[in-house]
């Protein structure tokens, strides 16, 4: 099912960060949010995955399963990055989580606390957790923050297997970034009142 967002508007306090917006996501499709930092990318995002309400208009067509990476990886750091996969996976496939840590560089520290990775492995443990969740949606906000070019052609490969025909969001601020995961749709944010499909 399609997404579909009509004059949305929320503000925190008296700042206004998104006002009237609408846009449609198609189901299946790869969308990039573009727009410079403070702009309103990662609340459209908090409000498609319903962690807030807008305060006018609506949103519709949202799965009722949702995988999403953050800003902040939210990882048990007191657990392995195995663990971690573990904690967030319907039906465990020990062999399957593996197999996504090592190929996204982490076969050697598959059994670390994560508090004892860097900033880069944590953020591909927190990466790989929300691929091996079947939500129907894949949110991914600046997946690629902290990585360094080689982690970062890794990851933007190992998105695109996972995915899985699933509807891809892809929050960023950098145009590089659209190339490694094959977006050619946007969804800009400039005024935050235009909604544009680039193809």
């Amino acid at each position: 099912m399609d997404i579909f967002i009509q004059n949305i508007s929320k503000s925190y306090g008296e700042k206004q960060v998104l006002s009237h917006f609408s846009c449609v996501i198609p189901q299946g499709s790869c969308q990039a949010v573009m727009a410079p930092s403070g702009t309103g990318k990662t609340t459209l995002l908090r409000l498609i995955l319903g962690l807030e309400q807008p305060e006018e208009g609506s949103i519709s067509g949202i799965p009722a399963r949702k995988s999403a990476l953050f800003q902040e990886d939210r990882l048990f750091p007191q657990l392995s990055a195995l663990k971690n996969l573990r904690m967030t996976m319907p039906k465990w496939n020990e062999e399957e989580a593996r197999r996504l840590l090592s190929e996204l560089g982490l076969g050697d520290c598959l059994n670390q606390p994560v508090s004892t990775l860097s900033g880069g492995q944590a953020r591909r443990a927190a990466l790989a957790r929300a691929l091996l969740y079947p939500g129907e949606l894949l949110a991914l906000d600046e997946p690629f923050t902290g990585l360094d070019e080689a982690s970062r052609l890794r990851a933007a490969e190992v998105i695109r297997r996972f995915r899985w025909g699933r509807t891809l969001l892809l929050v960023t601020h950098r145009e590089e970034d659209l190339p490694l995961l094959e977006i050619a749709e946007r969804i800009a944010l400039p005024s935050l009142q235009a909604c544009q499909n680039m193809v």
